[in-house]
């Protein structure tokens, strides 16, 4: 496996595989608190202390932080500005990231801080397939590390095409049953989004339901569902899509394997 790779289909999108969880975590977790996770400030970078203190109250472990990453430049950008606007300091796995950012054109530097460069405009991240002595929820196997991949492959396709964003809104208010919205809510408050962000409950309602289906990533109990119930949500949003000639299910749904063109001159 390569340190990174850019998908075939979806160019723009940099991939960048983790030895293991609790490396993602160093390495992503205090970003995606600070994006996505409730309880954290919103308008300004937590210091590792509060990030502690946050991972303390809610029983949060750092290799659980985060399972897998869809981060886009401009939030990349948000995260190392602000940080270095408000004098906090980055951790050494931050520091790494933002330069291997730099060197591979996902961010780039300007007088006043950083902004979205001209290479990848998308940043994935998935843990491989590992396991840590005495850490029982490192543990991960080959099929979680290839459902992790492809839900992150899903958030990186609704995150280049607009229409499909749209679409996702669209139903999300048009078709999907307030009960249901209601069960989506409650399924990813308890996994600790901040659900007061709109275009994040479409992002992951969109990418837990294309994507269900590996390694029971989604239980449709947990969406108050049977799997004929589920089934049949799968197939009225994919039905739309072809209706409204967005793409039909084989190009919506992740591939198996995930085809990939390595990067140049990531083993520096």
């Amino acid at each position: 496996m390569p340190q990174a790779f850019v998908l075939s289909d979806l160019p723009r999108v940099l991939v960048l595989p983790q030895p293991d969880l609790q490396q993602q975590g160093r390495t992503f977790g205090r970003m995606v608190a600070f994006m996505e996770k409730t309880g954290l400030p919103r308008t300004r970078v937590p210091t590792q202390v509060e990030l502690d203190h946050w991972r303390q109250r809610v029983g949060q472990g750092i290799e659980r932080l985060t399972l897998g990453n869809n981060l886009d430049a401009y939030r990349l950008a948000r995260f190392y500005n602000l940080a270095r606007w408000q004098g906090e300091p980055l951790s050494a796995d931050e520091s790494i990231l933002l330069e291997q950012l730099l060197r591979w054109r996902v961010l780039a530097q300007a007088p006043n801080g950083y902004v979205p460069g001209e290479g990848p405009v998308i940043v994935l991240s998935f843990p491989l397939a590992s396991e840590l002595p005495g850490c029982e929820s490192c543990r991960i196997s080959e099929a979680d590390s290839r459902a992790i991949l492809a839900h992150e492959y899903q958030h990186a396709k609704y995150a280049v095409d607009p229409a499909l964003r749209n679409y996702t809104e669209w139903y999300w208010f048009n078709r999907a049953s307030v009960p249901l919205r209601s069960q989506v809510l409650r399924f990813l408050e308890r996994r600790g989004y901040d659900t007061a962000q709109q275009p994040l409950v479409l992002d992951e309602f969109h990418a837990f339901l294309v994507q269900s289906g590996e390694a029971a990533w989604l239980l449709p109990a947990e969406w108050g569902l049977d799997a004929d119930d589920l089934d049949r949500l799968q197939q009225d949003f994919f039905n739309g899509l072809a209706v409204f000639g967005l793409g039909k299910e084989p190009e919506t749904r992740p591939p198996a394997t995930a085809n990939h063109q390595p990067m140049e001159n990531v083993n520096e």
